[in-house]
């Protein structure tokens, strides 16, 4: 009977307190974790500039079909007394819009045209003809 007891117990935490955030990693030049975007199941996003750890932007996002469409509304870290979403609420207009190309595990930013942006330019991390050519980039959904 104890048994059963500690296995339920074990249990039920993970089942109460699971959360379904959806995290993707921008990773660029396969070496370097560049972004994050966390997406929460009430419509709110965080996304985190990984590569300094000083900025970090919410909002509400959108899903249609294979676009995921992000308004970032506040560009600071949410105040200790208001849930995010109330946070945002408060707030006429998004500051920006980003839209982004959903592929399976993979995500992709997309240009003013709506094309995917494949390579970005970043020039603090230098490989050959990375001042050329930019470095290879992808968002990757983490498990």
């Amino acid at each position: 009977m104890k048994i059963v007891q500690v296995l339920f117990l074990v249990w039920l935490p993970s089942i109460g307190f699971a959360q379904d955030t959806i995290r993707y990693n921008g990773i660029i030049a396969d070496k370097l974790l560049y972004e994050s975007i966390e997406l929460y199941p009430d419509k709110t996003f965080k996304w985190t500039s990984e590569y300094d750890l000083s900025f970090s932007s919410y909002g509400k996002y959108h899903i249609d079909d294979n676009r995921l469409q992000l308004n970032h509304y506040i560009d600071w870290t949410k105040p200790e007394t208001m849930t995010l979403a109330d946070s945002i609420a408060t707030i006429d207009k998004p500051i920006k819009s980003e839209i982004f190309i959903m592929n399976g595990e993979k995500m992709y930013r997309t240009d003013d045209r709506g094309k995917k942006i494949k390579r970005i330019r970043d020039r603090s991390l230098k490989t050959p003809w990375s001042w050329l050519f930019g470095h290879k980039y992808v968002l990757l959904k983490e498990d």
